[in-house]
């Protein structure tokens, strides 16, 4: 299952962290004025969200 509609980098962690298996992003993409840094900052977030899972540190 993945979250779709308003994923931010500032909630794409939570998403993931819930129990999504990943984000689908469009519009925060699409408005950014720059689009390559909101993509970053998305991989980062859910990164490190599910690098916490596999340490057992997020319920997932």
């Amino acid at each position: 299952m993945l979250a779709l509609g308003g994923i931010t980098p500032a909630n794409a962690a939570a998403c993931v962290a819930a129990g999504a298996a990943g984000v689908a992003v469009m519009g925060a993409v699409m408005r950014a004025e720059d689009p390559a840094a909101v993509v970053r900052d998305l991989r980062g977030a859910t990164e490190s969200v599910e690098a916490l899972a596999e340490r057992g540190g997020v319920g997932l």
